[in-house]
């Protein structure tokens, strides 16, 4: 009886994993490249500091809060037809929704990736023993993780046969069938969580404790490497995107096909390569390959500047992230005292790498408002000097001669503002613009 009661509890955890994921990536890519087609690259910083700043109000949440602690899949039933209608709204709108409703649907399923993930890993922890966990969790693992790699794959076909709203209503069809796939999950009697007061540490003890553990500055160094070669990477191959694929479901195909195969690649790697690794060189050594790739990469760009060289460098750099920072990090943090580990992993993993991102953001934000500074000011001057030339031309009209690619119209606009007086600074703040 109680390794059939077992048995219907890993094969019910996998059917949901299989469903939530499925669902999760699904939106995602959905998502994403609505946003990336309309918005544009320039939106993209504004979507990581919104998606890091929630990051950190919802992991506060979960650490800070028991009842967040105990949460299980059963949150599912409400929280499943609240992003079933989010993802109805936005394929039957997304031909008219703006940035800022775009980038909220995007934040949102990206959220709901990550978080619910941790409640699934929650929910099975409950269930199933600790022998079992050791036992099963590679096997539930993989039978999640294969639904997003199908549906990469799959994703051009779908799109062929279906418009892109039908695949967003497909996609929460996906959603409301998972509360139905959760409420199969059976009940062990006299099954209560833990108290685990014992195991409960205060902020200050956490960062007085890790502080003088030797490990704390390499993994808080590793985070901050991660976090910052992940936002710059994205940035760049997020903006080769937009320049490649007109279509949002060309673009949403690529993705697909793209993460499928880094997915596929990862689970090779993390269970042969890096076992491999790890009996012939110290995980202290290993943890240099990911900064090292960046480097070469980096490097490599300047010589392949192309598409395709930067789609190499992406999938080379995420796959050693997967593959090794985060094992790695996971590896270091399982020498901590339990109680230090669960709240030095949401540091790390929570604040030192959020915060490098909205860092990240901020300063990206920055570089672009004094790039555009100059095109700002030289607009701002051509007003006056058109009405200093009678009022026959429109500013807007000067503006897009001048910076456009037809070298005939700037010239002759150049020539309609030389016959204006004081455009000195105008042609000073143009020449910024054009070089």
């Amino acid at each position: 009886m109680a390794d059939s009661f077992a048995d219907k509890r890993i094969l019910l955890l996998g059917l949901c994993g299989f469903v939530y994921k499925l669902g999760a990536t699904f939106a995602v890519l959905l998502s994403f490249s609505s946003f990336l087609k309309t918005a544009g690259r320039a939106a993209l910083p504004e979507y990581y500091i919104w998606l890091s700043l929630f990051s950190l109000i919802a992991g506060l949440a979960m650490v800070s809060s028991r009842r967040w602690q105990k949460t299980s899949l059963r949150a599912s039933y409400i929280v499943a037809p609240i992003f079933a209608l989010l993802i109805s709204a936005a394929g039957s709108q997304y031909t008219i929704l703006g940035k800022l409703e775009l980038m909220a649907v995007y934040v949102a399923v990206s959220l709901y990736d990550v978080y619910f993930g941790i409640i699934f890993w929650n929910t099975a922890n409950s269930l199933l023993t600790v022998r079992e966990m050791r036992q099963w969790v590679g096997v539930i693992a993989g039978v999640m993780f294969s639904s997003g790699i199908v549906l990469g794959y799959l994703m051009p076909a779908l799109f062929s046969l279906f418009s892109y709203a039908a695949c967003h209503y497909a996609c929460a069809a996906i959603f409301l069938l998972l509360p139905a796939c959760v409420a199969l999950l059976p009940r062990k009697d006299g099954d209560e969580p833990e108290k685990d007061e014992k195991n409960t540490v205060s902020w200050q003890k956490t960062l007085s404790l890790a502080a003088g553990h030797p490990l704390s500055l390499l993994i808080v160094g590793s985070m901050v490497v991660l976090a910052f070669s992940r936002y710059s990477s994205s940035y760049l191959f997020a903006s080769a995107l937009t320049q490649k694929f007109v279509d949002e479901r060309d673009l949403a195909s690529f993705s697909g096909a793209f993460e499928s195969s880094l997915r596929l690649i990862s689970l090779f790697s993390q269970s042969l390569l890096l076992p491999w690794l790890l009996k012939r060189f110290r995980p202290t050594v290993l943890l240099f390959l990911t900064p090292a790739i960046l480097t070469v990469g980096a490097a490599g760009m300047l010589v392949f500047p192309g598409f395709e060289g930067l789609v190499a460098f992406q999938f080379m750099l995420l796959l050693s992230i997967r593959t090794f920072d985060q094992n790695l990090v996971n590896l270091f943090l399982n020498l901590y005292e339990r109680a230090l580990r669960n709240q030095f992993r949401f540091f790390s993993d929570g604040i030192v790498f959020a915060s490098t991102v909205i860092l990240a953001g901020l300063a990206e934000v920055w570089q672009r408002l004094q790039t555009e500074k100059p095109g700002i000011e030289a607009r701002k001057m051509l007003f006056p000097a058109c009405c200093r030339l009678g009022g026959i031309h429109e500013p807007d009209t000067v503006w897009a001669r001048l910076t456009g690619s037809n070298p005939a119209e700037k010239d002759l606009a150049l020539e309609l503002l030389e016959t204006a007086r004081g455009t000195a600074s105008l042609f000073k703040s143009l020449a910024a613009v054009q070089g």
